[in-house]
């Protein structure tokens, strides 16, 4: 998708009525009516709000842009490329507002400076690109709040970033898209000081530099909404999550064939794990969060499962690990408060070393063969 941007930059570059070095933007929407397609370059002031309608296609290409105004897209497409936009009124809560299907906004080599006015986009639809850009001095809400259709958010930098809610860089509630090999640096907000997440979209390659709170830069919220259907998640393949607090509200199943591998990350439990597949954890900490009775991973008859450097605490509620003919090997382990159901049950020919466990109510283990080793 990032050549796709790279592609239509350098054809409109070449296409578009340029407005050169205007410094009044007051007409802006008057030619865009005319003439449907324009290219702004140098320095530019846009005093007013515009509006982008299907077929409109507004061009930011090596400019320096203050912007007093809002630009909303109605079905248009804004480019921005090489430039620098800055805000310079609160008139708006965010400075580019999505609105409809069909909107595309894509971003690249660009650096956007809210100036603590509010937000930078807010996307109830569309498509969003943001590549090797910096998103710099944002507030009231996240630098991106998005659910729309689909976002990719690659090599980005944000600094600065604060929210009184939920997510102080990237807030994505819907829809499909990536987020990898960025950088946020001195984020803040109530929950996910840097992302927060309550939909299905893969995030990696992410680093956090003195976010508040510490403990919680990253936050995916799994619930039933947006992309996420009453069934729940189902992973087919293959799926991997790290580095984030997550909290499981609605079912996660692991297919037949499929992998599922969690690492340094804390998970609250409002919904179990069910694993037909394979599962791997490393560095895990697993709390027990609404879950009455039961437990909280369900092997039946899966590939294998390794749980490796991991908390569990039942919260004395429920029990943590049925292996239904699985073998399991589980190394350098705590089990904490279970109660209704063991820390491990049923599991099958495994392997148990140097775990341990604390008031486990109706016992520890039950294990159909294999070895428990210090």
């Amino acid at each position: 998708m990032i050549q796709d941007v790279l592609t239509r930059f350098e054809q409109y570059n070449k296409e578009m009525s340029p407005l050169g070095d205007a410094m009044d933007g007051t007409k802006l929407q008057a030619q865009l009516q005319q003439y449907k397609r324009i290219r702004i370059t140098g320095n530019y002031i846009l005093p007013t709000d515009i509006v982008l309608y299907e077929g409109m296609t507004l061009l930011i290409d090596q400019a320096v842009v203050s912007m007093a105004g809002n630009i909303a897209l109605r079905g248009g497409e804004l480019h921005i490329s090489n430039s620098r936009l800055v805000r310079t009124s609160n008139s708006h809560r965010a400075g580019i507002n999505v609105h409809q299907c069909g909107s595309r906004v894509l971003i690249e080599n660009s650096v956007i400076d809210c100036a603590y006015y509010g937000m930078f986009l807010r996307a109830e639809d569309g498509v969003v690109s943001v590549a090797d850009s910096t998103i710099v001095r944002t507030t009231k809400g996240a630098a991106i709040r998005f659910w729309g259709e689909r976002i990719h958010v690659i090599r980005c930098h944000f600094r600065d970033c604060y929210s009184a809610e939920s997510g102080g860089a990237l807030m994505l509630r819907g829809g499909q898209g990536v987020v990898c090999d960025n950088v946020f640096e001195q984020c803040e907000a109530e929950r996910g000081a840097a992302i927060y997440l309550s939909c299905d979209i893969d995030v990696t390659h992410c680093t956090y530099h003195e976010c508040v709170p510490k403990d919680m830069p990253f936050v995916r919220h799994w619930r039933v909404g947006g992309c996420i259907d009453k069934k729940g998640i189902r992973v087919q393949k293959e799926r991997k999550i790290s580095q984030c607090t997550a909290i499981l509200d609605c079912s996660l199943e692991v297919a037949t064939g499929a992998k599922l591998t969690i690492s340094d990350s804390v998970i609250y439990m409002n919904q179990p794990i069910v694993c037909y597949g394979s599962l791997e954890m490393h560095n895990v900490k697993m709390i027990c969060g609404q879950c009455e009775q039961g437990d909280l991973i369900r092997l039946d008859h899966a590939a294998f499962a390794v749980l490796q450097h991991c908390l569990f605490d039942g919260r004395n509620r429920v029990g943590i690990l049925r292996a239904t003919g699985t073998r399991v090997k589980i190394a350098q382990c705590f089990f904490a408060n279970t109660k209704g159901g063991r820390a491990v049950y049923n599991a099958y020919a495994s392997e148990i070393l140097d775990s341990t466990f604390s008031y486990c109510q109706g016992g520890a283990l039950y294990m159909q063969g294999g070895k428990v080793i210090r």
